[in-house]
């Protein structure tokens, strides 16, 4: 179980006080369209967007504040750098990070 704190409202909880959007910094397939996006070019999204084993950036959503947030967490022990606004600059990976 990850324990989190929110950088907007600085509430600590469970995870399950959270929702996990999956990863920032990434370009989703988008179209004039809003509620289509093209099998095709979707497909490319999904089969291309590796699963990262180390460390990531994953945006998560607050229940407590309804905010969206970046939070810096390790794939494999779930260690947890940092947690940063959306919009704010991202930290530095920890060292030792690829």
């Amino acid at each position: 179980m990850l324990l989190l704190t929110c950088p907007v409202c600085t509430i600590s909880a469970d995870e399950h006080a959270f929702t996990c959007g999956g990863d920032a910094h990434v370009t989703r397939p988008q179209s004039l369209d809003p509620s289509y996006v093209s099998p095709e070019r979707l497909g490319e999204y999904l089969n291309l967007v590796p699963s990262a084993r180390g460390w990531c950036r994953e945006q998560w959503l607050c229940h407590g504040c309804n905010s969206w947030f970046v939070l810096l967490r390790h794939s494999e022990t779930n260690e947890i750098a940092s947690a940063y606004r959306i919009g704010d600059a991202p930290p530095a990976l920890p060292e030792g990070a690829a």
